[in-house]
């Protein structure tokens, strides 16, 4: 399951980190410098794809995650695209016209089962005990790579 990188107004599921609000020790603090940073450089690239392209505005929560980690690959790599050539060609913010719709798919699955599936889901989602053990692994992990630096 992966997961979001998240500020303190989120409720601490699997599946939203938030930083520390009040590091002490120098391992909290690298865990929360870092995950800052990410946090900030996401948003921003999120912000641009939705100008640009609305795929990241409709819902998602039942795509297959491989559709959609292609969908989001091929947004940034198209992103990447645009900036190169626009630094060439001196070019202002494309935005899309306003009359251009993207159309929700559709979905035809069982309801009970699917029903079922993601009161499964939403259970695990929940959990904040998965939270902190994700919290801890990936504080342990940063410490592993990047302990001897400076924080």
């Amino acid at each position: 399951m992966g997961y979001y990188l998240s500020d303190g107004i989120y409720l601490k599921w699997a599946t939203l980190m938030q930083t520390i609000p009040h590091p002490t020790t120098r391992k909290e603090k690298l865990f929360a410098q870092r995950q800052e940073a990410c946090r900030k450089d996401v948003e921003w690239a999120f912000r641009v794809l939705q100008s640009k392209w609305a795929i990241t505005q409709g819902p998602v929560r039942y795509w297959e995650k491989d559709d959609l980690r292609l969908i989001m690959k091929t947004c940034i790599i198209f992103y990447n695209m645009i900036i190169k050539d626009e630094c060439h060609a001196n070019i202002g913010r494309w935005t899309p016209p306003p009359e251009d719709a993207i159309p929700i798919p559709t979905l035809s699955r069982c309801p009970p089962v699917l029903a079922t599936h993601i009161f499964s889901r939403q259970l695990q989602i929940c959990n904040r005990k998965t939270n902190t053990r994700l919290r801890n692994d990936l504080m342990e992990n940063l410490w592993n790579y990047y302990g001897d630096e400076d924080v």
